[in-house]
């Protein structure tokens, strides 16, 4: 035995627990323990069963003998007793307990201590608390407080209530702290379960009835808490949320008349009893974010525990580990940190796919139920359902509304909802909204506790009180009409954000914050609205775009496209034209670009002079597609072809007066001109643009004007310069943020500081570009970066890997159909040079053979050769 064991087994004698077999067991507090001090999970009548052949002094036991021990006279199916004889092998060996025919049971796992914890363990006293089904994880904290306020001074009243929402475990709680503080009362701990009692006038019977003690049929309130006068015990009332009234009335009685309870309840909300201590029952511990559920995070939550717990019932294979561990945190994190809903999906585990059937969750039932539990503990659907029912009528139609959101949400949205028919006034609003924290259906986070315009406040509605609400609003007809105010409050919502100007798109957090509602907002617009479903898509494609979300903007364009084709529909498709212009051109996709841009064109022929149908907005919106037009072609036939039409765009901005186009106008234009080697021109346009800009405030614009400058100054050879503008660029794409700006300024500012310092430069930066264009998949970035990775691998002396480099950048270009930037193609020439000085013609040719076939990531793998 090792030394652990042994320091365990010390340990174990020390606190009176027994040893059977690898477990520990404390007979006081029905816990059970490896010698490693883990938690192990074990149903209470299992428990039970195990208890009764290790007082059976290894011998064997008859199947009617462990049936009277352990249910006591009551009437079970055949199959029970070995239904819990098969989780004990389980748990102790498939030979632990041997079955003799005509003889009965025998437990063979070895038992050491088992006579002194009997002569230890005082007898128990009177009582009737239910079995455990599960080992209490999670809780410590929360059942040191319960016991020590039971134990520390019981014959004082103590009135305690554990307060939560529903399925967080309350049950469990109380009947842990009553087990384990049952010895301190004489005449025992009771507990009687509210749930299936509905009328209150009957509360006193029903306790009385529990208590064994006569029957009164008339002042039976008064009766009881005179037959209690005398006595020292815990009365445990669980689910009181349906009799608050006459359980504080109880409470308050027994509190004058019988001094010697102490009552502990379990309810949804507060009972407002005279003397009451509330407990609140928050959801388990949960581990962090994606990036932050490492190993040792998601052992230490207590929602992973009791989930791994769970599961290894269902499954004693399964284990956590750091293979599972992030897709266990993120099950725990859908589910809220609910312990009903966690044990529910853990007996999923020997099921596959169960990450993906999460939102089956309200119709699984519990596989290892109490034979007694209440028919609202059976499944998260009865659970909720028996919330909801408590709810008032006003309450529960903001709940059924609340379940289009997804996430957090403002106060001023759920104003909008509520205004869907048949409204709520503010008076009513604010108390159905008080009545949902006050049930835990909804919280409210620390922010809006200050008020509703307290900044950055929101509510939030768990995943699980989401579905069922959603349920409930199918059920009634209503989605529809709330979908379509929660569309509407989203579009108003994004366009008049204050840090916008009339043409400007919304700001990245402010969709970030919100972009979770917008997706199903705009499915449900293509099938009943698609002109406000393009509306959306069209405020947020800008920012989605600087978030690297380019598959939602190009699926939700698609899906609503084929649905706004008729005349009436123009402005909608226009919206999502040029939606889909920005969103191809960052993908390199320039022949659909071009198409985008004709199609647009055409729909607004005739607005040269920006008057169509009285139509004066168009004339920037003509010069928005011709502006992408050029876009394309300065890719693909050259500046001369995107010259004319970069000119006509700002012309038509600058006479509209639409700033914001004149800004981008400028940005464009003086690109093209430095292209075709009219740099000064070039310079005094780019300069104007950095100077509005900087004036609006606007980043996004801001940083691309440092990246033509910096491109500007990179052609001509002025490094350092290049260099500033590059390192202020990249700062701006890491806030806006921008992926496609960040790869590319730390693309060239790589090249500027090469240019600058020769080969010292180190190549973290041109790291981190090659990993954002592989995550993006950004080709013409791959196509860049793979550019100055051969120069640099050139120039170190790697000549046979700058040539494959060089040549799979050549070959990404060559079938995106891609010109690469001036800076960029100078850099392929002195790659060619270098390299061609010391490898002949052949070797040539075979290493460009085998650049084609080389892969991105073999490509990033190569960045460390150049710091070798």
């Amino acid at each position: 035995m090792s030394a652990l064991q042994n320091s365990a087994l010390t340990a174990a004698a020390q606190a009176g627990e027994l040893r059977c077999g690898d477990l520990l067991i404390d007979r006081r507090l029905r816990r059970i323990r490896t010698l490693q001090g883990e938690p192990v999970t074990m149903g209470s009548r299992a428990l039970d069963v195990l208890l009764a052949l290790i007082d059976g002094g290894g011998e064997p036991l008859t199947a009617d003998t462990l049936r009277a021990q352990v249910w006591r006279g009551r009437v079970i199916a055949e199959n029970n007793l070995r239904v819990q004889i098969t989780q004990l092998r389980r748990q102790l060996g498939r030979d632990a307990v041997l079955y003799r025919p005509g003889v009965g049971y025998q437990l063979m796992a070895p038992v050491e201590g088992a006579r002194a914890v009997a002569e230890e363990t005082a007898p128990q006293p009177a009582g009737n608390l239910p079995e455990i089904l599960w080992a209490v994880l999670g809780r410590d904290v929360l059942l040191q407080r319960l016991d020590g306020l039971l134990r520390e001074r019981p014959a004082q009243q103590a009135r305690l209530t554990l307060v939560g929402p529903a399925g967080v475990g309350k049950t469990t709680l109380a009947l842990a702290t009553a087990r384990g503080a049952a010895a301190a009362f004489p005449d025992g701990a009771w507990w009687v379960e509210l749930a299936p009692l509905r009328d209150p006038l009957r509360l006193a019977q029903a306790v009385t009835a529990t208590l064994q003690l006569p029957a009164l049929r008339e002042q039976a309130l008064e009766g009881l808490v005179s037959a209690l006068s005398s006595r020292r015990l815990l009365l445990v009332l669980d689910n009181c949320e349906h009799l608050r009234a006459a359980v504080a009335e109880l409470c308050d009685r027994l509190l004058r008349g019988a001094p010697g309870v102490a009552v502990l309840t379990t309810s949804r909300v507060s009972l407002d009893a005279a003397g009451e201590v509330l407990l609140p029952v928050a959801e388990l511990s949960l581990p962090g974010g994606a990036a932050q559920a490492d190993w040792r995070a998601v052992q230490a939550s207590g929602a992973a525990r009791v989930f791994e717990s769970r599961a290894r019932s269902a499954d004693p294979r399964f284990r956590l580990t750091p293979d599972n561990a992030a897709l266990v945190a993120d099950i725990c994190r859908r589910l809220d940190g609910n312990a009903f809903a966690i044990t529910l999906a853990a007996a999923q585990v020997p099921v596959l796919g169960l990450h993906d059937r999460l939102d089956e969750r309200l119709r699984w039932t519990q596989r290892h139920a109490a034979d007694d539990a209440s028919a609202h503990h059976l499944s998260l659907q009865a659970t909720l359902d028996w919330t909801y029912e408590l709810l008032t009528p006003p309450a529960q139609r903001l709940l059924r509304r609340l379940g289009v959101f997804t996430g957090h949400y403002a106060f001023e949205a759920v104003v909008a909802l509520a205004a869907v028919p048949p409204a709520l006034d503010l008076p009513a609003l604010d108390d159905a909204l008080e009545e949902l924290v006050a049930h835990g259906l909804v919280t409210l986070d620390s922010a809006g506790l200050l008020g509703r315009a307290a900044e950055g406040g929101s509510y939030t509605l768990h995943e699980s009180v989401r579905l069922h609400a959603r349920q409930r609003l199918q059920a009634e007809g209503e989605v529809h009409a709330t979908q379509q105010a929660l569309a509407h409050w989203l579009l108003q919502c994004l366009r008049s954000d204050p840090k916008l100007s009339r043409n400007e798109f919304a700001s990245p957090e402010l969709v970030r914050r919100l972009v979770s509602d917008v997706q199903p907002a705009v499915i449900w617009a293509a099938e009943h609205d698609p002109a406000l479903g393009a509306a959306l898509v069209n405020v947020c494609s800008l920012a989605w775009r600087r978030q690297g979300l380019h598959a939602l903007l190009e699926r939700l364009c698609a899906l609503l496209m084929p649905r706004v084709l008729a005349p009436a529909l123009v402005d909608a498709r226009l919206d999502l034209l040029f939606s889909q212009m920005g969103n191809d051109f960052e993908l390199q996709r320039h022949e659909q670009v071009l198409a985008h841009a004709d199609a647009a064109l055409a729909l607004m022929v005739g607005v040269e002079h920006g008057l169509v149908q009285g139509r004066s907005d168009l004339a920037a919106r003509h010069a928005l597609a011709l502006s992408w037009k050029a876009n394309v072609l300065v890719f693909s036939e050259g500046a001369p072809a995107a010259e004319p039409l970069y000119g006509q765009a700002l012309r038509l901005y600058r006479a509209c007066g639409d700033s914001f186009g004149v800004r981008q106008s400028l940005n464009n234009y003086g690109w093209v001109l430095q292209q075709l080697g009219r740099v000064d021109e070039a310079r005094e346009l780019l300069l104007e643009a950095l100077a509005l800009n900087s004036r609006d405030g606007d980043d996004w614009d801001l940083m691309v004007s440092h990246e033509n400058l910096g491109e500007l100054e990179l052609d001509v050879g002025n490094h350092a310069a290049a260099a500033c503008h590059f390192e202020r660029e990249a700062e701006l794409a890491r806030r806006v943020p921008d992926a496609f700006r960040l790869a590319f300024s730390l693309i060239c500012l790589t090249l500027s500081q090469l240019g600058e310092a020769g080969t010292t430069a180190g190549s973290a930066l041109l790291r981190e570009a090659m990993e954002i264009s592989l995550k993006q998949e950004f080709p013409r970035l791959q196509a860049d970066a793979a550019s100055v990775l051969a120069l640099w691998l050139a120039r170190r002396g790697a000549h046979r890997a700058a040539v494959s480099s060089m040549a799979c950048a050549a070959d990404l270009r060559r079938r995106r159909n891609l010109v690469p930037p001036t800076a960029v193609a100078q850099a392929d020439a002195e790659t060619r040079r270098l390299c061609e000085a010391t490898l002949d013609a052949q070797q040539l040719q075979a290493l460009q053979a085998q650049g084609a076939l080389l892969s991105h990531h073999e490509l990033l793998a190569r960045v460390d050769l150049v710091d070798a």
